[in-house]
């Protein structure tokens, strides 16, 4: 029974070892990548893109060739911001860089502000212009419904009340969120 009892805790032991040796493998390939300079690119399906597309489309009753088209707008959408965030995020980092010198050149950080000031206004404006892209493409009710999620996605804290009416308001007769109904029109 001793004998049992010993090859179960060095089983166990051993299975220890070897989980510990995988964390620390995987923890050092990751490591390693990163250093590397190795960033995954961001594919324009990803799982989280899947699921906006999936709501939308299910939000607004798009068609099939309504999906088609929007699917499109917003593999370009995606791609137009991915090079702004990426130049955004860089700029960051060279303000950061910069701050955290000794002296830090006043010119340089203020220069760099502005930078990533254009860089945001430039982001908004891809982002302005998928909307109205995607509005081209619905049809009269479903552009409704896509006011009311603009709505529903905008900070607006300041007009708290508005932004709640409009949200709550069209909720009448179409169930709980009101989604376009392409029949009507």
């Amino acid at each position: 029974m001793n004998n049992s009892n010993n090859r179960v805790l060095i089983g166990i032991v051993v299975l220890l070892a070897a989980i510990n040796i995988a964390i620390l493998v995987t923890i050092g390939f990751n490591y390693a990548r990163r250093d590397n300079g190795f960033r995954p690119e961001i594919k324009a399906d990803t799982p989280r893109e899947l699921q906006h597309t999936r709501f939308l489309t299910r939000e607004l009753n798009l068609t099939p060739e309504q999906q088609e088209e929007f699917e499109s707008l917003r593999e370009e959408y995606t791609k137009a911001v991915r090079d702004v965030r990426m130049e955004i995020r860089s700029t960051y980092q060279r303000s950061i860089i910069e701050l955290a010198s000794d002296t830090p050149n006043e010119n340089i950080l203020d220069s760099l502000s502005n930078e990533i000031a254009l860089l945001h206004k430039e982001h908004h404006q891809i982002t302005i212009n998928h909307f109205k892209s995607v509005k081209g493409v619905c049809n009269e009710s479903q552009q409704e419904c896509l006011h009311k999620m603009f709505f529903r996605m905008m900070p607006m804290d300041e007009n708290r009340d508005i932004r709640s009416q409009r949200m709550h308001a069209p909720h009448r007769g179409r169930g709980p969120r009101d989604r376009a109904n392409t029949n009507n029109n």
